[in-house]
C-alpha cells in the first residue's frame, strides 16, 4: 500500500510537471475567424517576431504558453484590411488570462500570474485616471483651442485656469507609471516600465543603471532584464549630438517622392514651427498617430506650423500609397534603407514614431508628442 501511495504520488507529480500552460484570450466586439498573432520582440531587434498564429473562434483564442523566461509579449489582432489592436502583457510561466473588447479599450483585463496580476493592478489604477483626462478634454477641449479674445481678461483667466487643470491632469496620468515602478520595486511589471523609460531617453544611462542595479538578480537576468540593460549600455554609448530638448537638431539629407534631395535646414528656411516626424507605412502605430497629425497640420498651418514626414520605409510602392492613403500633404522623404537609414544612428532612433518639435533655430522644444500633447505643445510654441 506504501509503495501504492508513492507510485500514485509521483505520478501526479509527473502531471504536474507535464501540464501545459496556455494564454487564453476572450474578446468582444472581435469577428470570428480574426487573425492573431503572439509576438515579441527579440534581444537586439526593433520589429517584432510571430512566435505562433491562430484565429478567433467562439470569441476567444488559445496559444500553448511556451514562455520559459520573463519577457514582453504582445497579441496582436487584425483581419485582411487592418489592425485591430493589440494587446501588451507580461510573458512567464503559467497560465495567462486576457479580455480584450475592441470598442472599450479601457475593458481590458490581464491575469493568471504574478507579473499579469501586478500589470493588472497597473491598468487599474490608471484607467479612471485616463478617462478622467479624456472626459475634461471633452468639456473643455473647445476652451484649450480657441485663443481667448485679446483684452478680455476674464477669458483669458478662464483659460488659463483650463490649461493649468490639463497640465496638471496629464501629469498625473505620464507621471503615475514611473509612481507605481517605486511602490513595486521587485516586479516584473517595473522592470518593462523602466524599459520603456530607456526606449524614451527620460533620464541618463548613469541614472538607469543605478535603477537596473536595485532590481533582484532573477529580473536582471531574465530576458527582459537583458534587453533593458542592453538599451542602457547602447544609450551609454550614443554621440553627444543625439537629439535632445533645448539642442539644435542635426541636419540630414534625404529624398522626396520626385527624386529631388530635401535638407532638413534647407526645408526650414522661412518657417516658425516644424515637426519632423519620422515613420513609416509598415509601423502600425505610426498610422494610428498620422489622423491627429493631419489634424493639428490643418488647424496650425496657415499660422506657421509645418511637418516634414521622414519614412524608413523600403518600398517605394508602399510609402507612396500611405501618403496618399492618410492623405499626408506635407513634405515627405524618405532614403528607402528600412533601419539602414542614416537618420537611425545619427538621431540614436530605437522605435518609430519619433518626431521632434523644433523652432526657427532648429533648436529641440518637444520629442517624442502624441494625441493632444502634440497639439499644446504647438500652441505653445506659436503663442495661441
Amino acid at each position: 500500500m506504501k509503495k501504492l501511495s508513492v507510485l500514485f504520488g509521483s505520478a501526479l507529480l509527473l502531471m504536474a510537471c507535464n501540464k501545459q500552460s496556455h494564454i487564453t484570450a476572450e474578446v468582444a466586439n472581435i469577428p470570428e475567424g480574426t487573425n492573431v498573432e503572439l509576438q515579441t520582440i527579440a534581444l537586439g531587434a526593433i520589429e517584432p517576431t510571430t512566435v505562433s498564429k491562430a484565429v478567433v473562434k467562439d470569441s476567444k483564442v488559445v496559444f500553448e504558453n511556451t514562455f520559459a523566461d520573463i519577457d514582453e509579449a504582445f497579441l496582436v489582432f487584425s483581419d485582411s484590411e487592418s489592425s485591430l489592436g493589440a494587446v501588451p502583457f507580461i510573458a512567464e510561466k503559467g497560465d495567462i488570462s486576457i479580455f480584450y473588447d475592441k470598442d472599450e479599450m479601457t475593458n481590458i483585463k490581464i491575469g493568471g500570474t504574478e507579473g499579469n496580476d501586478k500589470l493588472q493592478e497597473l491598468q487599474a489604477a490608471m484607467t479612471p485616471k485616463i478617462q478622467e483626462l479624456q472626459n475634461f478634454l471633452s468639456e473643455q477641449g473647445l476652451a484649450l483651442m480657441m485663443p481667448a479674445e485679446e483684452g478680455d481678461q476674464e477669458a483669458q483667466k478662464k483659460r488659463a485656469e483650463v490649461e493649468k487643470q490639463y497640465e496638471l491632469m496629464l501629469d498625473d496620468v505620464q507621471s503615475f507609471p514611473a509612481k507605481f515602478k517605486a511602490a513595486n520595486k521587485n516586479s516584473s511589471v517595473s522592470l518593462l516600465i523602466l524599459s520603456k523609460e530607456v526606449q524614451a531617453k527620460v533620464k541618463s544611462a548613469k541614472e538607469f543603471q543605478e535603477e537596473f542595479d536595485q532590481f533582484p538578480i532573477a529580473l536582471k537576468s531574465s530576458t527582459l532584464g537583458k534587453k533593458t540593460q542592453a538599451g542602457i549600455k547602447s544609450l551609454s554609448e550614443v554621440k553627444s549630438d543625439i537629439p535632445a530638448v533645448g539642442k539644435k537638431l542635426g541636419d540630414f539629407k534625404a529624398l522626396n517622392p520626385n527624386g529631388d534631395e530635401v535638407t532638413l535646414y534647407e526645408h526650414m528656411q522661412g518657417k516658425k514651427l516644424l515637426l519632423v516626424d519620422v515613420w513609416a507605412a509598415w509601423c502600425g502605430p505610426c498610422r494610428r498617430e498620422n489622423p491627429n497629425f493631419v489634424k493639428v497640420y490643418n488647424l496650425y498651418n496657415d499660422k506657421g506650423f509645418e511637418i516634414i514626414g521622414y519614412s524608413l520605409d523600403k518600398n517605394e510602392e508602399e510609402w507612396l500609397k500611405a501618403i496618399e492613403k492618410d492623405k499626408l500633404t506635407w513634405t515627405q522623404v524618405s532614403n528607402l534603407k528600412y533601419w539602414e537609414d542614416p537618420i537611425v544612428s545619427a538621431y540614436g532612433i530605437q522605435g518609430i514614431p519619433a518626431n521632434y518639435l523644433i523652432d526657427e533655430n532648429g533648436i529641440v522644444l518637444a520629442m517624442n508628442l502624441r494625441g493632444e500633447a502634440l497639439e499644446v505643445e504647438v500652441k505653445k510654441a506659436l503663442g495661441l
